[in-house]
Formats: C-alpha cells, structure tokens, sequence
C-alpha cells in the first residue's frame, strides 16, 4: 500500500467515479476518459 486510510482512498475514488473518469467493477479499476486522467495526474 502507499500509506493512505481507507476512508482517504474510498473518498478519492468516489470523486474520479462521478467525474466520470474511473469505473471500478470486480475489484479491478477501469479508466473510462484516459485524457482527462492523465491532465488531472500532471496538474
């Protein structure tokens, strides 16, 4: 893990899921708008 509370990470993936920009299904974590990503990663 990267030393992050569960509640920090449910938090962060909540908000990139009503962004639109991630899906998570079975586990795994999908990236639905890879552009949009990867400005937000550079910011």
């Amino acid at each position: 893990m990267t030393g992050t509370v569960r509640e920090t990470v449910t938090k962060v993936l909540l908000e990139l899921q009503n962004q639109l920009l991630i899906e998570v299904k079975k586990k795994k974590i999908y990236i639905c708008n890879l552009a949009e990503f990867e400005r937000l990663v550079e910011a």
